[in-house]
């Protein structure tokens, strides 16, 4: 995707959820909306959702993943192979949670994110984006060492017929006229930092700091096997540190990540790189030259709307690593990965006004006299 002016603005994908929305989305979780009641209740919600990014001034729209109770769970939506309430995970806040597990071969059913996206072109003439979950992340949600073993004797067994089918999803997106497909990998963030965070994660799974130089092996090989040979799209990653309920699960900067993340066969690294504990833009010196940078510059924890001069300062010290036609403005993370978390709608417009703002001043700034 060709930018039409510098510093193009985009969201990495999802939007707070209304109340009545959330609704529409438990009742089609419990069974008692039907399919088709849902999406016609979810249409004019999704229309208002891209309305508000237009009005921000962002250029590339996503639908606010309205559609999903988590970036992840239409995954195993549209998959076969999982089994409900196998997997009990700890939050954050002390309670628990459980996941669906694989327990079978996945085998794709039905599109992932292509009827989203239907509808979505249908409402904007703007550059649109689809956001699917990495294979890393499927296989560190849903993987369990007892329910999958008869299916997958191992994780990277998973990983494999994960991006697979992704792969296939990718093909379907392209060939819808897709601007941008974003794989999100909330799982490859928790390894900045010397400490690992295992919370939300399956407690049968054991992860540590020592397993880090294998995971991101594993986690860029799924992704790389789920692009291999496609072309015609721009292919996305975003690596983020798991913010939820406006905290971190992990702290630091991409160090650890960033000969991993040069290899992703991407076109643009979607960063979170303006939270407190997010570390310097100097860790992406030496970026590498077929990628553009989708900066972070505005933090999606924070319940202050940072200031344009903030943001703009942000986008000149990434200036000194990125070249200006590489860089993409965008917010840290998506506003609701969850569809639970405690930001409004208002606050969100405001971040993404300040990012489209900020970018407006830039290109005034550094167009020739």
């Amino acid at each position: 995707m060709k930018p039409a002016h510098p510093f193009p603005t985009m969201v990495i994908g999802s939007l707070p959820r209304p109340r009545w929305v959330l609704d529409c989305v438990n009742a089609r979780e419990a069974g008692t909306l039907g399919e088709e009641e849902f999406q016609a209740a979810v249409d004019p919600a999704v229309r208002f959702a891209v309305a508000l990014q237009e009005r921000a001034g962002i250029d590339i729209v996503s639908d606010g993943e309205w559609r999903r109770r988590t970036y992840f769970t239409g995954f195993a939506r549209a998959v076969e192979g999982f089994a409900p309430d196998r997997i009990t995970v700890g939050l954050l806040d002390g309670g628990t949670k459980k996941w669906p597990a694989v327990v079978s071969k996945l085998r794709y059913l039905r599109p992932i994110a292509a009827d989203e996206v239907r509808f979505l072109k249908s409402v904007t003439r703007r550059a649109i984006k689809a956001t699917l979950p990495s294979p890393y992340m499927i296989d560190r949600w849903f993987y369990d060492p007892e329910w999958s073993a008869p299916a997958y004797r191992s994780r990277a067994d998973l990983v494999q017929d994960a991006a697979d089918i992704l792969h296939r999803e990718l093909l379907l997106l392209r060939d819808l006229g897709v601007d941008i497909v974003q794989f999100d990998d909330a799982m490859m963030g928790r390894f900045v930092g010397g400490e690992y965070n295992a919370i939300s994660t399956n407690p049968k799974v054991r992860i540590t700091m020592a397993d880090r130089e294998r995971e991101l092996d594993l986690a860029i090989w799924g992704l790389n096997r789920a692009l291999e040979g496609v072309e015609g799209v721009t292919a996305a990653l975003h690596v983020c540190r798991g913010p939820r309920a406006r905290m971190h699960v992990a702290h630091g900067g991409f160090e650890p990540l960033i000969p991993h993340l040069y290899r992703a066969k991407v076109d643009i690294l979607a960063l979170e790189l303006a939270a407190p504990d997010a570390g310097s833009v100097d860790a992406l010196l030496g970026f590498p030259p077929d990628k553009r940078l989708g900066l972070g510059v505005i933090d999606v924890l924070s319940a202050e709307v940072d200031s344009i001069s903030t943001v703009k300062e942000r986008v000149r010290r990434a200036l000194r690593v990125v070249a200006p036609e590489r860089l993409i403005l965008n917010p840290d993370c998506g506003f609701a990965p969850a569809s639970d978390n405690p930001i409004s709608l208002d606050e969100a417009y405001l971040k993404l006004r300040a990012v489209a703002t900020a970018a407006e001043e830039m290109r005034r700034e550094l167009a020739p006299a």
